[in-house]
């Protein structure tokens, strides 16, 4: 499963990208420097936009899912077993930033991979720190499961492991 949050998270981070790309055009055909660092500004400016409203504001509307976590069938949950919250969003959000180190592609969200390869539970920096994790939403065993193998998300207190 921890394939699915990969191929996941690429295809959240193609469509948050796009725009800023589009809107990069522009300032990228001009020959002046002063027009390129413009560029690059009002790009990023855009990108941390569309990310909070993507990441955040859009995921919680759809309790807990992206169009990328949607299509792959997984879902972010409090720890505790509810729904993720605003603020558990924007913290998971936020830790993106170091989730990606190295930012060179292909390696790029290497150390987050790594923390969910070493996490019981599955969970990147973000999740951790966020208190969040990551079910599979298809029901093939009767409830989502965790990312991780042997633990289950069960309604009611909080979750369990069998």
């Amino acid at each position: 499963m921890t394939g699915r949050r990969v191929v996941q998270y690429l295809i959240d981070s193609f469509l948050v990208g796009i725009i800023p790309a589009l809107v990069s055009i522009p300032f990228d055909q001009s020959n002046s420097t002063v027009i390129h660092v413009i560029g690059g500004i009002v790009s990023f400016a855009v990108f941390v936009l569309i990310g909070l409203l993507y990441w955040v504001v859009f995921a919680h509307r759809q309790n807990g899912q992206t169009l990328g976590m949607k299509l792959l069938h997984l879902r972010v949950i409090s720890k505790g077993g509810g729904q993720a919250n605003m603020a558990q969003l924007t913290i998971r959000w936020i830790c993106l930033i170091f989730d990606a180190i190295p930012y060179t592609w292909p390696f790029t969200g290497l150390l987050g991979f790594i923390v969910i390869l070493c996490s019981r539970d599955r969970q990147r920096i973000g999740d951790h720190l966020a208190r969040t994790l990551v079910i599979a939403t298809d029901r093939t065993a009767g409830s989502p499961r965790y990312m991780g193998a042997e633990t289950r998300y069960e309604p009611g207190p909080g979750p369990s492991q069998e």
